[in-house]
């Protein structure tokens, strides 16, 4: 497959999760947390996706974190 038209990882976790395939979703959002720790972007994404899961737990875990690195 052409790299231009390749989706991007995060794309691929919000299509996962749109389709309701949120363990997916949360292992694509954890690699991409994983490969850059203090991007919010990823860390919110991964944070819906454990709400949407209904791990509030690790969701709010997630939040603590990243108000940490504000």
């Amino acid at each position: 497959m052409n790299k231009m038209f390749r989706p991007s990882n995060s794309s691929l976790g919000e299509t996962l999760l749109i389709n309701g395939k949120t363990d997916e979703a949360i292992a694509v959002f954890e690699k991409l947390e994983k490969s850059n720790p203090r991007d919010m972007g990823r860390k919110m994404n991964l944070v819906t996706a454990y709400v949407e899961s209904g791990d509030l737990e690790k969701a709010n875990d997630i939040m603590v974190s990243a108000e940490s690195l504000q």
